[in-house]
């Protein structure tokens, strides 16, 4: 019961961490949250097919990381279709989108690995402290465009950080 209450401090944690009064959207928010659970779902959904298939992470989950890196080189690499009478998208530098393409696919590999090893609930809370991590981190790398952490974010991290310590003791 501690381990899951100590969920909550994590979630409002890192909701005040990157709330600001300038970027929130009722879309922003419902988009987060649609992402959060399609997350939640697949991480939940893989433990149960890994368990039963009796594979491990990178075997349950190949192909469909090898699909879809595939499928992410055709889209860089074929010609922007000629039917289409709309403006074709901003030429993005082919080895940026390979270095992304091949960089979340590393990620899920390894996500799926590290999900073999734990329960979904456990992988949740890192990934929720990732996600801190992610937030501060942008903050750091883009000064200029963000905003600056206040009292309300400080709280916060704070936060966040003592939920992700509760639920490991607990």
């Amino acid at each position: 019961l501690l381990s899951k209450l100590s969920l909550l401090p994590i979630c409002l944690g890192i909701a005040l961490t990157s709330y600001s009064n300038s970027s929130f959207t009722l879309k922003g928010l419902s988009y987060a949250l649609t992402s959060c659970i399609m997350q939640v779902s697949l991480n939940i959904l893989s433990k149960k097919s890994m368990k039963t298939t009796q594979t491990s992470g990178p075997q349950c989950h190949m192909n469909m990381v090898t699909i879809g890196f595939l499928l992410s080189l055709l889209k860089i690499t074929l010609p922007f279709p000629p039917s289409r009478p709309l403006k074709p998208p901003p030429l993005v530098p082919p080895s940026l989108s390979l270095l992304a393409s091949l960089s979340y696919h590393v990620e899920y590999t390894l996500s799926f690995v590290l999900i073999s090893l734990i329960q979904p609930l456990t992988y949740g809370v890192v990934d929720a402290i990732r996600r801190l991590c992610i937030i501060c981190y942008g903050k750091f790398l883009n000064p200029e465009t963000e905003e600056r952490f206040n009292r309300r974010n400080g709280v916060g991290m704070g936060m966040a950080l003592v939920g992700g310590v509760g639920y490991s003791i607990f």
